[in-house]
């Protein structure tokens, strides 16, 4: 199967259901809840066997119905990329794809691998300050500026050089808002729009406090620029704001 069909297919089947905690400011053992996340937040339009599918971490290692040649930036180190686990190393070694048509929806792929391996380590947490999270104009004044609208890769980086900015909105003024479904909204921005989606919840990075996993793709007016992100975020405790622990793009 071509690498561009495949792509197409996994993010245009894919369908997340999410769990959602109470809607109070925070969550302890005494109202506890499990985590859920639905079967279809999985490579299986990826794989050779998608009977894989029920096995989140399974899918790390299975192989794919298509492979990536990549390469290092002198052309000596070469190799095959056939699964998420070869994806991870490969990127580790900083090899990227050796046909250019097929950067980009390389990275989408690696973009979903990373959002199934967060998923396969989703533990029950026993505490949370993160309280319900509806994908509204609010949001923007409660996530931090790493969310926020960017164009460029160095556009993004003054943006994290700026200290003075503490939230999404203080860099980026939300037009408007287009609920797309109760976990995925569209924010019309000037010069274009960020779809922000809500992937999954639940302790991530084995600290016991709740994360959240959200996945924001960029994209200007007129189709020039589009580009996906992850974001895991945390609330540390009632009197802090909401932080990045981890971003991958």
């Amino acid at each position: 199967m071509p690498i561009k069909n495949a792509i197409t297919l996994a993010f245009s089947s894919s369908v997340f259901f999410l769990f959602a905690c109470s809607i109070g400011d925070t969550e302890t053992e005494a109202s506890f809840t499990k985590t859920f996340i639905h079967p279809n937040l999985s490579m299986a339009d990826y794989l050779t066997d998608n009977t894989l599918a029920a096995d989140l971490g399974k899918q790390i290692t299975a192989e794919w119905a298509f492979a990536v040649i990549v390469v290092d930036r002198t052309g000596s180190n070469r190799r095959s990329v056939a699964s998420c686990e070869q994806a991870f190393t490969a990127e580790s070694r900083s090899l990227t794809p050796l046909r250019p048509a097929e950067f980009s929806a390389y990275r989408h792929a690696l973009l979903q691998c990373r959002a199934l391996g967060m998923a396969a380590r989703l533990q029950a947490h026993r505490e949370s300050f993160i309280g319900h999270l509806t994908l509204d104009k609010q949001l923007a004044r409660r996530l931090p500026p790493s969310l926020a609208f960017t164009a460029s890769v160095s556009e993004a980086e003054r943006q994290r050089r700026n200290t003075a900015l503490r939230f999404w909105a203080d860099v980026t003024a939300i037009k408007s808002v287009n609920p797309l479904s109760e976990h995925e909204s569209e924010y019309i921005v000037d010069g274009g729009s960020q779809t922000v989606t809500l992937l999954a919840r639940g302790d991530m990075n084995a600290d016991g406090i709740e994360d959240v996993l959200l996945r924001v793709v960029n994209a200007t007016a007129g189709g020039s620029y589009r580009a996906s992100h992850l974001f895991l975020i945390t609330r540390a405790d009632a009197d802090s704001d909401f932080e990045v622990i981890a971003e991958y793009e």
